[in-house]
């Protein structure tokens, strides 16, 4: 599963319903991803998302893993595993070009492709419930955020990743 690939449809979402007026908020999140043979892989987490466009993804089931996301970079850290992965990401988060052709197609529905993958997401009372779309490898991909906190005040340093000194540092 590309962990990278789910963060930007965060972004992308978040950025999509700027419209709608969604504020920065946490909650927590299932993930669900299929195959093309009925198999499913659970995960669940929570999120936290600042009016900086800073993101924190924290999985705990089925592993501890912890994404921190910032408008040029994404850091994956996997304290089992002691490491951390530095990924840039070309040209930002900045996608505001792709997301100005999103289109409503029902109550609370909104569809956008971005880099060949069409994404559908729901919104209710100004809050994202869930995004669905199908990734390169034919898997089926639900996140739905539950227990939505909307403008919540985080501790200073949530959004920022600091290594211990046993990770290896991976840089890609």
């Amino acid at each position: 599963m590309n962990i990278i690939k789910s963060v930007v449809v965060l972004v992308f979402a978040t950025n999509i319903l700027s419209a709608v007026v969604i504020k920065p908020f946490q909650a927590n999140f299932s993930q669900v991803v299929t195959n093309t043979q009925g198999k499913k892989l659970r995960y669940s987490g929570q999120i936290y998302t600042n009016k900086d466009k800073n993101i924190l993804w924290q999985y705990k089931i089925p592993t501890i893993k912890n994404i921190y996301v910032s408008i040029n970079q994404v850091i994956i850290e996997e304290p089992l595993l002691e490491q951390a992965i530095y990924t840039a990401i070309e040209g930002g988060l900045s996608i505001n070009g792709i997301l100005s052709s999103a289109k409503k197609i029902g109550a609370n529905r909104y569809k956008s492709t971005l880099q060949g993958t069409t994404y559908f997401v729901k919104i209710q009372k100004n809050k994202i419930l869930n995004i669905n779309y199908n990734d390169k490898f034919g898997n089926k991909v639900y996140i739905g955020f539950h227990d939505i906190k909307t403008d919540p005040k985080y501790k200073r340093g949530l959004f920022v990743f600091r290594a211990k000194s046993s990770y290896d540092i991976i840089r890609k």
